[in-house]
């Protein structure tokens, strides 16, 4: 009966110990409940914190975007305004360009206030004063023919006319130029008795060398006019029968400058004037002056 007893009794300890074991074990579990309901929460609240910063986030995002559209209206309203301007430019550009022409077409009409009246009071003046004159009016259709007109100026009506008039007054000025020095030759030809030895006739030189640099001009504003005017000259001493002198005379033309095209020569006035101070030989006494035999 006694180890019965002490049996129990151990039992009983060992149901004791279990219900402390159990009694662990449950408030170990409600500790670990407890840890996990505090860390689902905390979860939860670390969710919640990430909603909000999404949230604000995507208001971040929105505003920027609402920005960038701001941007983007005003470079459109930039870009819009840069091509105002480069449209001002090219308006400007072009009232400039406007500007020029009248300045163009103003400076030709100035320079075309010579009427064929005027040219002709040219030839009524002293052999020995008119050179001068001379060269100041071809140095004007020279000029003129030279001139760079802007493209498409050409076309305009006007400018077309005023062209014309200068052909007509070079066509005009040469035809007269040529009869002028033929009548002044022949003229001095007779008055002086001349013999066939162009060195003993400085009158002539004297006609030739003042002449030449305008014969030089003339040659290069109108070519064909000038063959007439060569003609003239060829048939001139050719019908006095001074072969010298036609040779002389060749010399002299055939140093007169052309330029390529055979059109028109741009020169300077001090190009033109050092040109004619070869042609003349002014170093030389007129009577001194010999045809290139």
């Amino acid at each position: 009966g006694k180890e019965l007893i002490e049996l129990l009794s151990e039992c009983e300890k060992y149901i004791d110990n279990i219900d402390e074991f159990a009694q662990e074990v449950s408030s170990s579990l409600t500790e670990f409940e407890l840890k996990n309901i505090y860390l689902l929460n905390k979860i939860n609240n670390k969710h919640k914190d990430v909603e909000k910063l999404i949230d604000q986030s995507t208001e971040i995002i929105e505003k920027h975007e609402q920005r960038l559209y701001m941007y983007e209206k005003s470079l459109v309203n930039i870009r819009s305004n840069f091509e105002e301007l480069e449209m001002f430019s090219v308006w400007e550009q072009k009232q400039n360009n406007q500007l020029s022409l009248f300045k163009e077409l103003s400076n030709i009409i100035r320079i075309l206030d010579i009427d064929i009246q005027e040219m002709d009071s040219f030839f009524n003046l002293n052999a020995q004063t008119l050179p001068p004159l001379m060269m100041d009016f071809c140095f004007k259709l020279v000029e003129v023919s030279n001139r760079n007109l802007p493209p498409g100026v050409t076309k305009i009506l006007a400018v077309e006319t005023q062209l014309k008039n200068v052909d007509t007054i070079i066509s005009e000025f040469c035809l007269r130029f040529s009869c002028f020095i033929d009548n002044l030759i022949r003229k001095n030809i007779k008055s002086a008795n001349i013999s066939s030895k162009p060195n003993s006739h400085p009158e002539i030189h004297q006609i030739i060398n003042v002449y030449t640099p305008v014969v030089a001009i003339v040659k290069n504003l109108n070519p064909i006019n000038f063959s007439e005017i060569y003609s003239n000259y060829s048939r001139l001493f050719e019908e006095l029968y001074i072969k010298e002198w036609k040779i002389y005379i060749d010399g002299l033309i055939k140093k007169i400058p052309v330029n390529e095209t055979g059109k028109y020569l741009k020169h300077d006035q001090s190009d033109l004037y050092r040109d004619a101070d070869e042609f003349k030989g002014r170093d030389q006494k007129v009577s001194d002056v010999k045809p290139s035999l």
